[in-house]
């Protein structure tokens, strides 16, 4: 695609795949998974915050805290069932999978925006036994610690 003025020069475009790529490479939520970082709930966490700061009408708080809120409901039912957290967790497991929907049509409504999108649904995708639940939910909570950091 060219800019229309000046049709020799390309028009510049958001490449779509960096948050997503960024998240898929930098989240990883298992202990024993190679590329888990002791930084997952610090450094990584700030540097999610801080790219989903830019958006000035979207990410609002209320919103935010609203994913976060249905995610620790949820993880605190898999918890709660001691030792049959396995299990818990597979009947929970389809209300976890089924949050990266309600961002999507959040992201459609404009309430929350492509990065935020992107760097959750990647967070929600990699949650399947219950310690990933749990990093998922931690590093959740260290997003909305550095975000209100950040003053927003």
């Amino acid at each position: 695609m060219y800019d229309q003025r000046n049709p020799k020069r390309p028009r510049e475009t958001k490449n779509i795949y960096d948050d997503k790529a960024w998240a898929q490479q930098n989240i990883v939520l298992k202990r024993k998974d190679p590329g888990f970082s002791s930084e997952i709930f610090s450094r990584i966490a700030e540097e999610a915050a801080q790219r989903c700061s830019t958006a000035k009408d979207m990410n609002k708080p209320a919103q935010v805290r609203m994913f976060y809120e249905e995610l620790v409901r949820l993880q605190s039912k898999v918890s709660g069932a001691g030792s049959k957290a396995d299990e818990e967790l597979q009947n929970v497991l389809p209300y976890i999978k089924m949050i990266r929907a309600r961002l999507a049509y959040a992201n459609g409504r404009k309430l929350i925006d492509e990065r935020f999108l992107d760097i959750f649904s990647v967070c929600i995708e990699k949650v399947n036994d219950v310690e990933s639940l749990k990093h998922c939910k931690l590093f959740f909570e260290a997003y909305l610690g550095f975000k209100k950091a950040l003053g927003e």
